[in-house]
């Protein structure tokens, strides 16, 4: 969940981690190499005491262990994303807002004025139960900070109102 880390007059750091997301990754990331170690050998055994490779047999053992590899790779890329987070840099000495998150295998990094920042927006999804945090930038150009559960409505008001009371320069 998104939550401060660190708020001085002139700093402000948003950082969203899920805990539970990340062991569930790391899990299913484990899983799928046991599985795919698992059929990998006992293919390769089962292939060796054959005495005649049959085309249908090593097609079907390719196929399973293209789609081991698939679980792999999602497990992978599950990691990553829950893992790096999202977090949210405010610095007034610098004047800037830095949003780091992780895209797929890669870290990117939105970097603007302060000064551009005009609000923090928060937008309802019925459908899946949960806030969509934005920060909203004076073009009006929206970038997706994180997504909090419906339950949460007062610790989001909060944030919205940290977060307003920081680019206003109360020190409060």
């Amino acid at each position: 969940m998104l939550q401060i880390v660190q708020h001085t007059p002139t700093r402000m750091i948003l950082r969203d981690r899920q805990p539970a997301a990340q062991v569930a990754a790391w899990v299913f990331l484990m899983v799928s190499l046991g599985a795919l170690a698992t059929f990998a050998i006992q293919a390769l055994e089962a292939l060796g005491r054959a005495d005649s490779i049959e085309p249908a047999r090593l097609l079907g053992v390719a196929l399973f262990v293209l789609l081991g590899l698939g679980f792999v790779a999602l497990g992978l890329l599950a990691v990553a994303n829950f893992t790096g987070g999202v977090t949210c840099v405010l610095d007034r000495e610098t004047g800037t807002i830095t949003i780091q998150r992780v895209d797929f295998f890669r870290r990117s990094e939105f970097r603007h004025a302060i000064y551009s920042v005009s609000h923090l927006e928060v937008e309802t999804n019925a459908d899946v139960q949960a806030y969509g945090l934005f920060v909203v930038l004076r073009s009006g150009e929206r970038v997706p900070l994180a997504a909090v559960p419906l339950i949460e409505q007062a610790h989001v008001e909060q944030l919205r109102r940290q977060v307003r009371e920081f680019l206003r320069g109360d020190t409060g």
